[in-house]
């Protein structure tokens, strides 16, 4: 045999007989449609046809169809669907280079770039954001080009009136974007410019007296904007785009989020009444085939079914169609379909494979080898059902049609609004939006239009109201918007006083309301009091008010909104506020039964929009800059709080599964068929010490319970685990009531604590441990002695701002006994539950007077140069001479080796022959001593490369 035959054929066999085989190699895993296009398209901005260097000066040529076919098929098609697809093919754009090598580069910014291609390079540098990526790195070499850009951008939604809500909710991150990127000087410098001074142009004249008398240093700005305004008035072109963006662009977004806020309502009803449609439709047809089916009917529509081979290769013939069409369209400029084009070929293939099934329902048709004529019953049943199917896509194609004219679909819609709440809560948590924007808000009236709006009472609604709470919270935030100063409590009490005595003295002059305005602040300042005052006015009345008062433009305006919106405005305006370290101090440190899962704040890792980053979520943010100590401090405690949230939900989840519990068939009660090793069922609890509250507090002082269980029937090593519980361990009382009967499976569909009857979870901090016979463990104390036995005492301590919300739900009446049906006693692994004492300290740090020095409240804040607290650059007078170093050093010696620059002498010198004195030290250092240069790993000097001599000037003393 040839060694070449052989070589092909392998090895023969040992024995004789032909040589065997060789395995036939793995087979690459083909990769999506969407992908392989898009693997194809890169050749475009890949290898020879890359742009030298930027592209800056070069007018590159840009493939138009290129561009629109892969927004609409890959940018803006990915954003119709989810989970996997969608993030397969964002990813291989991303890492093809499409925005550094084809749409930056063949940007040219002259007005003559498509509608698609400036959306395309938003899209893509929100895709950036998600993935961690710098998005406006690739746009710092030419900044003159990217003004035009961004410009541009803002234009989109005029030149494209019907873009749809999902495309708007793209547009608004990309701004979410900008303004969180203020750090970069080229996005700054024009993201700021839209929230300046000239937007004060669009708000009431009453309310910009008011501001500029409040502020005098911003008497000349406005001056000289009137000035500019006027000369671009007699322009015949008209004002420069970059003048009416100025002025108009945020006030415009504003009443486009009332706008938008309308539409979405719209959208929720139309499609809640269509569901609504739908079910009793099906449920009717369900009814009338229970009636009229026959087993004999339905196993020959089976069979009939079976045996249609036309309508099975129309089917295949459709679903490669489609696949060809949709996936692979792009890679070819001649003839490739548009998404249209796609869109129509695949409803083409929908409707063959319905007119090659159709046959197949025609009473009387053969269907396969053994059909047969149906029975004269069967055809009435089956002349019903298609006249039922064809109501059903009537009223399908009604809800659509309502749908469109709405704009697009009831989630798209909902997420829209949640983008620009977004935004604007972005705009209020940074001072240098913050200053000019705050007074644009108050003046459209967001908080009340929204909280009256028909979408906000939704269910679909929840995260929308939570982003809305934030962004009162922020509004609200005591803090001087132009010298970026905390204001006191006092302050702004006092400031709410003179709001409402102006309030009294316009109501004095009407008809009806002196009784309002005699009364004492105190008397008149809650909500109830204003409603009840207001509301007895009629609609001119109030209008005339609140036009006065300037809450309003005018008095037409005033009463085109309405009495009940009138009366809501003034009731949000003038109420009483609960003072910032009183709203924290009722914060609960523990969470409950609802907070962990609340998917508005803790979000599902499943696949959803909310894993592939497309839903926004009501949590704080940690910017570079913050507007005082505290909003550092709160949104670190919200954030640390609800990670410790979401690791607490997944433990008492695997608790409560394990635990297995049922409900008994005959008596109903709650029975535990599983095992829990960090969870054991609750024997007994009471409540034995309510503590009176401290002065000046609404809280009990200290709320003391005991918990009992037993550890008859664990193991050694984990009854071991239950009895090492020590002081201040953090467990878990939870109230479970099953609602699966035994020997029934649960529903996965519904939420867990719906699934397995979850009712309460409260938390509590333990303070001893106490067995059977009266001996005590702590932990802690030496005198703690042995457990023994199988009964464990568990003396709790329970948060105290909880016990309070649930005190006050009961007394109303919304809420049942809650701490006489906990079942359950959970407990967490020590090194994972220390978030209860990293929480208390942030609280009362937020609660006590905090003092920053000064030469380091900006730094820490954002604001300023950080080289700037450094050492050696603070002013002279700002340095500290004299540290008390307690033990740092181990003696002299060490002192010496950790200044090696400087001479170290003691203040009083030693006496001969004297030993030096051990620690600990106090060392003086004068500010003019220079840095270390010479020893390894010391802090280089001032002047580079210049060597600084010893100088006697650090001295080393005892401290008394």
């Amino acid at each position: 045999m040839p060694a070449a035959a052989q070589k092909r054929k392998g090895p023969p066999r040992q024995g004789g007989g032909p040589p065997a085989k060789r395995p036939y190699p793995a087979a690459r895993p083909r990769l999506p449609a969407a992908e392989r296009a898009i693997a194809r398209l890169t050749k475009y901005w890949r290898g020879k046809n890359a742009p030298a260097g930027d592209g800056v000066g070069a007018r590159l040529r840009v493939k138009d169809w290129l561009v629109q076919n892969v927004y609409e098929l890959h940018l803006y098609g990915a954003a119709r669907t989810s989970g996997r697809r969608r993030a397969g093919v964002l990813t291989s754009l991303e890492i093809s280079g499409y925005l550094e090598s084809y749409l930056w580069p063949r940007f040219h910014g002259d007005g003559s770039d498509s509608w698609a291609h400036a959306m395309s390079i938003a899209v893509m540098v929100n895709l950036k954001f998600r993935e961690g990526v710098p998005g406006f790195a690739c746009f710092e070499s030419d900044t003159q080009r990217y003004g035009a850009l961004f410009s541009r951008i803002l234009q989109l939604p005029t030149e494209r009136p019907t873009m749809s809500a999902d495309e708007r909710s793209a547009w608004v991150l990309f701004l979410v974007h900008a303004f969180q990127s203020l750090e970069n000087p080229m996005v700054r410098a024009q993201a700021l410019r839209l929230a300046s001074l000239p937007m004060w142009f669009t708000i009431s004249p009453r309310q910009v007296t008011a501001q500029l008398a409040a502020n005098p240093q911003l008497g000349r700005p406005w001056k000289f904007l009137q000035k500019r305004r006027a000369k671009e008035a007699k322009l015949a072109e008209g004002p420069p785009l970059s003048s009416v963006q100025e002025r108009d662009f945020l006030p415009s977004l504003l009443q486009e989020f009332l706008r938008a806020l309308k539409a979405a309502g719209k959208a929720h009803a139309v499609e809640e009444h269509s569901s609504e449609q739908l079910a009793a439709e099906e449920a009717e047809e369900e009814e009338e085939a229970e009636g009229d089916g026959d087993d004999d009917d339905d196993d020959d529509d089976e069979a009939g079914a079976e045996g249609d081979p036309a309508a099975e290769e129309n089917e295949e013939a459709s679903e490669a169609q489609q696949r060809d069409t949709v996936g692979e369209g792009t890679a070819d400029s001649g003839g490739s379909p548009t998404p249209a084009n796609a869109t129509a070929v695949a409803d083409t293939g929908a409707h063959a494979k319905g007119d090659a099934a159709a046959p197949a329902a025609v009473p009387g048709t053969p269907k396969g080898k053994g059909g047969r004529k149906r029975g004269k019953g069967n055809e009435v049943a089956r002349a019903a059902a298609a006249a039922r199917e064809a109501a059903r896509k009537q009223v399908e194609a009604k809800a659509k049609e309502e749908l469109v004219a709405a704009g697009s679909s009831a989630p798209a819609h909902r997420r829209y609004v949640e983008r620009l709440l977004e935004l604007f809560i972005d705009l209020l948590a940074q001072l240098p939006t913050r200053r000019f924007f705050r007074t644009v808000l108050l003046d459209a009236n967001i908080h009340v239009h929204a909280s009256l709006s028909e979408f906000a009472s939704l269910p679909a609604a929840a995260l929308f109201n939570q982003l809305l709470k934030l962004l009162v919270f922020y509004e609200r935030f005591p803090v001087d918007d132009h010298r970026g100063t905390p204001i006191a409590d006092a302050d702004a009490k006092g400031a709410r006083c003179e709001l409402l005595l102006s309030l009294q003295r316009a109501a004095y002059k009407m008809d009806g309301l002196q009784p309002f305005a005699l009364s004492n602040l105190s008397a008149v300042d809650t909500a109830g009091a204003l409603g009840s005052h207001f509301s007895r006015l009629s609609d001119e009345k109030l209008a005339q008010l609140t036009s006065q008062l300037g809450i309003v433009h005018s008095a037409e305006s005033a009463a085109a909104a309405g009495k009940h919106f009138l009366v809501r405005l003034l009731v949000d305006r003038y109420e009483r506020r609960v003072a910032q370290h009183e709203s924290i101090g009722q914060l609960p440190l523990y969470p409950d039964e609802k907070t962990p899962w609340d998917t508005a704040v803790v979000p599902i890792t499943s696949q959803s929009p909310e894993q592939a980053g497309d839903q926004c979520l009501a949590l704080p943010k940690l910017n570079l800059q913050f507007l005082t100590l505290n909003d550092y401090l709160l949104r670190n405690f919200n954030l640390f709080r609800l990670e410790a949230t979401y690791e607490i939900k997944e433990d008492i989840e695997d608790a409560v599964t394990r635990c297995m519990p049922r409900r008994h068939r005959v008596s109903g009660n709650t029975q535990f068929r599983g095992w829990a090793r960090m969870a054991l069922p609750v024997q007994d609890f009471r409540l034995f010490k309510v503590g009176k509250p401290f002065l000046g507090e609404a809280r009990p002082s200290e709320v003391r319970a005991e918990a009992t269980v037993s550890l008859a029937g664990c193991r050694p090593e984990v009854a071991r685990e239950w009895s090492e519980i020590k002081r201040h361990d953090v467990v878990f009382l939870l109230s479970i009531s099953a609602e699966i009967e035994d020997g029934a499976k649960p529903d996965s569909e519904l939420p867990f604590p719906a699934r397995l009857g979850l009712k309460r979870v409260r938390g509590a901090e333990v303070t001893q441990v106490v067995d059977e016979e009266g001996h005590v463990f702590t932990g802690e104390s030496e005198n703690d002695q042995q457990l023994r036995g199988t009964t464990r005492k568990l003396e709790l301590q329970l948060d105290t701002a909880q016990y309070h919300l649930d005190a006050q739900a009961m007394a109303e009446g919304q809420l049942g006994d809650v701490y006489q049906t906990f079942n359950v006693l959970m407990r967490r692994k020590p090194k994972e539950n220390n978030f209860k004492a990293v929480l208390d300290s942030i609280r009362d740090l937020m609660t006590t007077p905090l003092v920053v020095p000064e030469w380091l409240h900006d730094v820490l804040l954002g604001y300023g140069d950080p080289a700037a607290a450094a050492y050696f650059n603070l002013p002279a007078e700002q340095r500290v001479s004299e540290y008390d170093f307690f033990d740092t050093f181990l003696d002299v010696k060490h002192i010496r080796e950790s200044f090696p620059q400087a001479e170290v002498v003691f203040k009083e010198a030693l006496p001969e022959g004297a030993p030096e004195p051990p620690p600990p030290y106090r060392i003086a250092i004068p500010p003019e001593m220079p840095r270390a240069t010479g020893s390894p790993g010391a802090i280089p000097a001032a002047t580079s490369g210049a060597a600084t001599p010893p100088v006697p000037a650090a001295a080393a003393a005892a401290p008394t």
